[in-house]
């Protein structure tokens, strides 16, 4: 997703840049941005990128948004207002976490989960507490809602998910190694309450509705299409999302295989980052295999329902 976007910006640039050197910016600006909007989007603020990423942080970078945010003795605050009725964001806030004593280092973890690939890929580094054998770790997954190429009710979609304050973008669900993960859950009717699982699988429903299932997108049912999508919409309909999860993890699995193949060629100066890499794609793919094999439970179960 990360790379799609890199190349619509260079779209919209034009001349002004090329593909490398806008990365090449774009890199420069994410090592130093170590807090983002409730978006996604990472913010660059003058001053914040001073704090290092600490094993045993004292303080949690907070954005503000207009109107938001508490003052007080123990908050420490970057930028200011506009006056303005719009939400937006106003400046960030460091909270602490634990006392500080007088003199000591302010330290924050610059991602609240153990995402050592996220580390390593925007900071060049990975914290000693996401090393090792037992260390923690986490894996994103995205998919978006639905497709302007591949899907037919691609425009039905996208102004339903507008009427929602949605946006037809890929959505990133992130799974920790801490995380127990069981078979999609059809029961739930509230999505904020669902669990990452669950709201992936919510996502893949929609954009998988189509053919027999496509009248839930007529006018008289459209307004409970997003409600419809906490549950079980079909069989052929349940049966694509699982093996739309089971497709995206193996690609996950075999450029992992792909990477480690190549490592093997580098040269022994290398032998730390590339330990690092080794770790952390050790992780992930536990993780990942642990998601595949839901999904394709799901898919036998449902292969033989009746329904």
């Amino acid at each position: 997703a990360s790379a799609l976007k890199l190349r619509d910006d260079v779209d919209l640039l034009g001349d002004g840049a090329t593909l490398e050197e806008w990365a090449e910016f774009m890199a420069l600006v994410m090592s130093r941005s170590i807090v983002s909007d409730e978006n996604g989007t990472p913010l660059l603020v003058l001053g914040l990128d001073l704090l290092q990423d600490g094993e045993d942080a004292n303080v949690k970078a907070q954005v503000i948004y207009e109107g938001g945010g508490k003052d007080g003795p123990f908050v420490f605050r970057f930028g200011g207002g506009d006056g303005t009725k719009k939400k937006k964001v106003v400046g960030v806030e460091l909270v602490t976490t634990r006392y500080i004593a007088a003199g000591d280092e302010l330290t924050c973890n610059y991602f609240d989960q153990p995402h050592a690939g996220k580390y390593l890929e925007r900071y060049g580094f990975v914290p000693n507490r996401l090393r090792g054998p037992l260390a923690p770790g986490c894996i994103d997954l995205a998919f978006a809602p639905t497709d302007e190429e591949e899907d037919y009710q691609y425009y039905t979609k996208e102004q339903a998910l507008e009427d929602l304050g949605l946006t037809t973008d890929p959505m990133i669900f992130t799974y920790s190694s801490d995380d127990t993960f069981g078979p999609p859950d059809s029961n739930q009717g509230d999505y904020d309450k669902k669990t990452t699982l669950d709201k992936m699988t919510h996502i893949l429903r929609m954009r998988l509705i189509d053919g027999a299932d496509a009248f839930l997108l007529d006018s008289v049912y459209i307004e409970q299409l997003w409600t419809n999508c906490c549950y079980r919409i079909s069989k052929d309909n349940e049966l694509g999302v699982c093996k739309a999860v089971m497709s995206e993890c193996d690609q996950f699995l075999e450029r992992f295989k792909s990477a480690a193949e190549d490592e093997e060629e580098l040269s022994t100066e290398h032998v730390d980052i590339v330990s690092r890499c080794a770790d952390t794609r050790r992780v992930e793919s536990e993780i990942i295999m642990r998601i595949r094999d839901v999904f394709a439970q799901e898919l036998r179960d449902t292969i033989v329902d009746d329904k």
